[in-house]
């Protein structure tokens, strides 16, 4: 019996080993489908967050008109940062392409000149450095076949990578400017600066998981629409860039 049990185990043994991928072979497996960037739910996305009409066509955004130009960049740039991460081996890639240059960084283009009541032409021309972190197509398509991601779009670190960048861009609006009166400090858990400003936290659809990676945050909490909270710049910035989300907020009190 022990000599069928053994010879029963060694036949298993050789069977699954004969599965398994030799650990001196080179050759890398064959995959076959198409990962595709789901187009259609960020198109809706885009319309929901005020980027774009009806139409389709990219227009300002009111909930971004008040706070700084350097804000204003940084929010667009970290939807632009997202999409580039996440979507840059899809075979429709050259959507998104489209998306960032027809809507997104017109969006943010007709948002500054809006904010300033200047034509977009004049905006471009003055911020054309800021306005670079968000990338043409042609700068896109130009970054990828020269396979150097030196652009702060392309920086794939692992905040966008794992994590965080489950959360998505969220969208804040400017509630009031800071006084001595009415002093807070940053509501980010471990800072103590001053605040400089309010921002009102807008949750812009239900919370849901798993859901389409947008871009945009799905996981807000209902009750945490319309909540005030206290950020200084660097926080703000993070928070719109990707390196932080929403779960680094402490929603408790004002300090």
């Amino acid at each position: 019996f022990q000599s069928s049990a053994a010879a029963y185990v060694s036949s298993e043994t050789a069977k699954v080993e004969a599965l398994l991928p030799s650990p001196l072979s080179h050759e890398r497996p064959n995959f076959f489908g198409d990962v595709v960037a789901p187009t259609k739910a960020i198109r809706k996305r885009l319309f929901r967050y005020g980027l774009v009409t009806t139409e389709g066509y990219a227009r300002t955004n009111s909930m971004l008109i008040l706070q700084d130009t350097a804000q204003i960049i940084d929010w667009f740039s970290g939807l632009v940062r997202r999409w580039v991460i996440w979507y840059g081996g899809c075979s429709n890639f050259d959507e998104i392409k489209g998306l960032i240059d027809n809507q997104v960084r017109k969006s943010c283009i007709r948002t500054l000149a809006s904010k300033y009541r200047i034509h977009e032409d004049e905006i471009e021309k003055r911020l054309d450095v800021e306005l670079s972190t968000i990338p043409s197509a042609e700068d896109i398509e130009q970054e990828i076949q020269h396979e150097k991601l030196d652009s702060p779009a392309f920086d794939k670190d692992e905040h966008l990578s794992y994590g965080i960048s489950n959360s998505g861009l969220c969208l804040l609006s400017l509630a009031r400017i800071v006084s001595e009166s009415r002093s807070c400090n940053c509501f980010v858990i471990g800072c103590s600066m001053a605040a400089p400003a309010v921002y009102t936290l807008h949750a812009m659809e239900r919370q849901k998981f798993p859901g389409w990676k947008t871009g945009f945050s799905v996981c807000i909490h209902p009750s945490l629409n319309g909540r005030r909270i206290g950020l200084c710049k660097q926080h703000l910035k993070d928070l719109y860039i990707g390196h932080i989300s929403l779960q680094a907020i402490d929603f408790g009190g004002w300090r």
